[in-house]
């Protein structure tokens, strides 16, 4: 629309400029004798015939230099590209120093298909090669990849099946991560686009539950967890929530998975947005949940009386990774109380503008927007 609107400004703007400029040639028509016996006639018919021609040009020559600056100032963003070295800062309060150094070394070596990598220490290696680690950083390496001991300074991994079948796999989920992060958000896009973005997409097309009853009885790595969840589009609260919390630190965002118990047991994801935290639960958020096949927001962006509200126990809280670590979490520096995505909560999605930065959604029968920085 912006493209179109400058060309016609400008197209116009040459047409009047082009009148001026014919209207000036018409009162300077003459005729003029060059040499003896010889006339060259310059009547008012050739000075227009010429001065049509060069505005002519001048208008295709100006139309194409507008065009090139306007496409240039609508260049697409950079796709997002899959980065494997993601730190939570949420699970700082469980390292301590040296330890994402160990488990950004040790990144690589999985990633390269190695068997060592070095380690600040005894301690740092138990953190960074512990299960629920490499369960929840790299989900392609859940039960293919292990520690296997430490020893000066060197941590040692332990490949379950061939490495070359392991690296392939990884290789698949970083392609089919970033296949769903790009087709949802753009990476110059705010938190709150992305998170919103990606909460819509997950709704609309992952589904609950298995396939079958072999499905649910399989606890191999290919059957069970977030890798099975993000390469089939199903799975239960704990692998939904977990896709949605990855993807959201793929995109910057820091984020934690959390379960609760009440009425019955359940898992979402704990997110920061702009310094503040939020439940938001994809797992019930899903359109297939809703009778016209809409994303409600409801589960966007929750405080925590919103989720006592939906049947849960604050005290049952517990944040993952997080809680493996810190036994006695004091669960008042976890407290969600900001509502500021209130407005949203009775409505159902219909479109994010994010060029007006308002969000289109439907309350009962009446579509609303609300605006947002």
């Amino acid at each position: 629309m912006t493209f179109r609107k400058t060309v016609s400004v400008l197209l116009v703007f040459l047409m009047v400029m082009s009148g001026c400029s014919k209207k000036t040639d018409e009162t300077t028509g003459t005729t003029e004798t060059t040499g003896a016996g010889s006339e060259a006639s310059v009547t008012e018919e050739s000075v227009t015939e010429i001065t049509e021609d060069t505005t002519a040009q001048t208008e295709t020559e100006s139309a194409a230099s507008e065009i090139e600056l306007t496409e240039t100032s609508k260049k697409e963003p950079e796709p997002i590209v899959f980065d494997p070295h993601l730190h939570s800062a949420a699970l700082d309060v469980a390292c301590k120093e040296g330890y994402w150094e160990s488990f950004d070394n040790m990144v690589d070596a999985i990633m390269a298909g190695e068997d060592t990598f070095k380690c600040t220490s005894k301690e740092a290696y138990d953190w960074c090669a512990s299960s629920v680690v490499i369960d929840y950083f790299m989900p392609a390496a859940s039960g293919f990849v292990f520690g296997d001991g430490y020893e000066d300074g060197v941590g040692k991994l332990r490949y379950e099946k061939p490495k070359e079948e392991f690296l392939a796999r990884e290789k698949t989920f970083e392609e089919e991560s970033m296949k769903i992060l790009n087709a949802c958000v753009k990476s110059d896009y705010t938190d709150f686009e992305k998170a919103l973005s990606l909460y819509v997409y997950i709704a609309e097309n992952f589904t609950y539950a298995y396939e079958d009853e072999h499905e649910v009885q399989d606890q191999s790595p290919d059957g069970f967890g977030v890798y099975r969840c993000m390469m089939k589009k199903h799975g239960i609260c704990f692998e939904l929530s977990g896709v949605y919390t990855f993807l959201l630190r793929q995109c910057g965002i820091d984020s934690l998975k959390i379960s609760g118990d009440g009425d019955v047991f359940h898992e979402w994801s704990y997110v920061y947005l702009y310094g503040k935290p939020y439940h938001v639960d994809v797992t019930w958020g899903r359109a297939e949940n809703d009778p016209n096949g809409e994303v409600p927001l409801r589960f966007f962006m929750e405080t925590d009386m919103m989720r006592i509200e939906d049947g849960f126990v604050f005290n049952t809280f517990v944040w993952n990774p997080l809680s493996w670590w810190v036994k006695d979490i004091d669960k008042n520096q976890y407290v969600v109380e900001e509502n500021t995505y209130d407005a949203l909560h009775q409505g159902k999605f219909i479109a994010l503008d994010t060029e007006k930065k308002v969000v289109r959604f439907r309350e009962g029968d009446e579509e609303k927007e609300w605006k947002y920085e």
